[in-house]
C-alpha cells in the first residue's frame, strides 16, 4: 500500500506529495516556499465505478497575510503617522525660534499674494 499522498498548493496550485502521516499539517510549500496546508483527497465513486479524487476544499477563514506584508504594513502606518507630526513639530520650533505666531505667518504670506484678478 502507497503511504505517500498528492495534494495542490493553496498559494500557487503546483501538486505537493508528501507522506500521509502529515496530512492536515502545516508546511512550506517546495515550489512558493508560502505555508500551506496538505490534505488528503477525498475519493468519490464516478458512475462507471471508478474512484475519483477530489481535494478537500480550503477554509477560506484561515487565509492570512505572510510576515512580510505585515511588516510592509506596519511600515507604511507608521510613517503615515508621523511625518505629520514631524512637519507640525518643525513648524511649531520655527514658530517659537522667530518668536512669531500663526497668525503673523499666515497674514505675511496673505499680504504677499497678488488677489487682484
Amino acid at each position: 500500500m502507497n503511504n505517500e499522498a498528492t495534494c495542490n498548493c493553496q498559494r500557487c496550485g503546483e501538486s505537493i506529495t508528501f507522506p500521509v502521516e502529515m496530512a492536515g499539517q502545516d508546511t512550506a510549500c517546495p515550489h512558493c516556499r508560502r505555508e500551506t496546508t496538505l490534505l488528503l483527497p477525498r475519493a468519490e465513486k464516478a458512475d462507471s465505478g471508478s474512484v475519483i479524487f477530489t481535494p478537500i476544499p480550503r477554509d477560506e477563514s484561515k487565509s492570512e497575510l505572510l510576515p512580510t506584508t505585515k511588516f510592509l504594513l506596519a511600515i507604511i502606518v507608521i510613517t503615515i503617522i508621523a511625518i505629520p507630526i514631524i512637519l507640525i513639530l518643525k513648524h511649531q520650533s520655527y514658530l517659537a525660534e522667530t518668536d512669531r505666531n500663526w497668525y503673523d505667518v499666515t497674514n505675511q504670506w496673505w499680504n504677499k499674494v497678488d488677489h487682484k484678478p
